[in-house]
């Protein structure tokens, strides 16, 4: 094999590998109580442990008493007792996206320069470039509780929309 070969195929291999590897994917770092985590569609759910690893489309939900931190890579997702999320299907350029179905979640994502990372819930989406907040979902309504940095809440219709800052609910 000449050098130029080689050195093609080395490049090569690790490129692919590069692209391969990719943005990690989400897991569970810590448990307690009820937690569980099941697919669209079906009514059959597993225990979630800690370490598990969590795929795109996977529904956690908590009961009475349940608790769980997600995590991918820096950012952590703290799940409360009596909470449901969806981990959607990332979509190259697209911003990550949580799909919030009711209870209170915990966001810590990391700072990047353009929005990246979305939690849409049935009455509200909010949007992060990166920042520390909550969102607590009711049959009443939606609320976001920024701790850190900036949060731009708008209604799912996108005829409202408005900045949270620190400290604002």
């Amino acid at each position: 094999m000449s050098i130029a070969r080689g050195t093609l195929l080395v490049v090569s291999l690790m490129a692919s590998g590069a692209a391969y590897a990719g943005t990690p994917g989400w897991s569970v770092s810590e448990v307690s109580g009820p937690v569980f985590v099941g697919k669209p569609g079906l009514s059959k759910t597993s225990t979630v442990t800690r370490g598990a690893a969590l795929a795109a489309g996977d529904i956690v939900s908590t009961g009475k008493g349940g608790r769980a931190v997600i995590v991918r890579g820096g950012e952590y997702l703290t799940v409360a007792p009596n909470t449901q999320l969806q981990l959607t299907e990332p979509k190259a350029g697209a911003f990550t996206q949580i799909v919030q179905s009711f209870g209170n979640v915990v966001f810590k994502i990391q700072k990047k320069t353009t929005p990246h990372f979305q939690v849409k819930t049935p009455y509200l989406a909010a949007v992060v470039k990166g920042t520390t907040f909550s969102v607590t979902v009711t049959p009443a309504g939606a609320s976001v509780q920024v701790t850190e940095g900036l949060v731009q809440v708008a209604s799912l219709d996108g005829l409202a929309s408005r900045f949270v800052s620190p400290g604002e609910i």
